[in-house]
């Protein structure tokens, strides 16, 4: 009885210095950007894609719309070839080559951003530049890198789910005389729930990068309107600029993280109100 209450008290405490932790950052983006808005107007700040650090203008319209874009572009590439991957391994593999799958998207996950970052610029960019004649550097190459760094999560978030879920219904299914593609497709459906929590995670791991982007983006402040046009991202825009911002430019940072912030939570709620219906 007294370990139970000693467990219990265990988890509480760790669950008390999360929510603490996520207060103490929410308060501190706040009064960063409590008093950069109380300079600076939010509605030039949100809608002007103008950023001139040196001349106290900051727009962050075209970095946010960059952000939610690459994001949402890698998160419909790598969550089709995510969840088919995940099928594969649960429904056609065999179990050594499960295991040898699984172990290679753990591993893969695992990686850093910045060396996907890395490979990326070595890679992926100069290859871009010979078939396009740009620099390499642009909205494809962000969208291409962020969608290898979320494929893992997605298929490995998937694959779990599925490999936890009993075989209810796939089992009826074939008992019903239906094919075994036909008995995944019901899974499938069965299995929305996880899927569409895979994808909301990775979406939100994508949002945030910073590392990879930064090494391929070509940093322009500006809406990429074509492939290969350079373009700049929140997290990138805060990684370039912090090291030497000052006074009002350190407080505009300040409050592209606190959008950024924003972003994930709506996010993460949007996950919780997904769950709570059970889709």
């Amino acid at each position: 009885m007294a370990r139970n209450k000693v467990s219990k008290s265990i988890y509480f405490l760790s669950a008390a210095f999360n929510l603490m932790l996520l207060f103490v950052i929410f308060f501190f983006l706040f009064k960063s950007s409590f008093d950069f808005f109380s300079q600076y107007d939010i509605f030039a700040f949100l809608l002007s894609s103008n950023w001139y650090p040196e001349e106290e203008i900051f727009g962050i319209f075209a970095m946010l719309v960059n952000t939610l874009v690459t994001s949402f572009v890698s998160l419909f590439i790598a969550g089709i070839f995510g969840v088919l991957i995940a099928f594969y391994i649960r429904f056609y593999a065999g179990k050594k080559m499960q295991s040898f799958l699984f172990f290679v998207l753990c591993f893969l996950s695992f990686i850093p951003s910045i060396l996907y970052g890395f490979f990326a610029l070595n890679t992926i960019s100069p290859l871009i530049a010979k078939l396009s004649n740009t620099s390499g550097k642009g909205f494809l190459s962000v969208v291409i890198v962020l969608s290898i760094m979320i494929l893992p999560t997605i298929s490995l978030l998937t694959y779990s789910f599925l490999k936890e879920q009993k075989n209810d219904y796939y089992k009826s299914a074939l008992a019903l005389g239906l094919s075994k593609e036909t008995s995944i497709f019901v899974v499938f459906k069965a299995s929305l729930n996880g899927i569409y929590s895979a994808l909301i995670l990775a979406y939100a791991r994508a949002i945030a990068e910073a590392m990879a982007v930064v090494m391929v983006a070509g940093n322009q402040v500006m809406i990429a309107l074509g492939l290969f046009d350079g373009l700049r991202t929140l997290s990138a825009n805060i990684v370039l600029e912090m090291a030497y911002a000052q006074d009002i430019h350190k407080l505009a940072l300040s409050a592209c993280a606190f959008i950024l912030f924003i972003l994930v939570l709506f996010i993460n709620l949007i996950l919780i109100v997904l769950r709570g219906k059970n889709v």
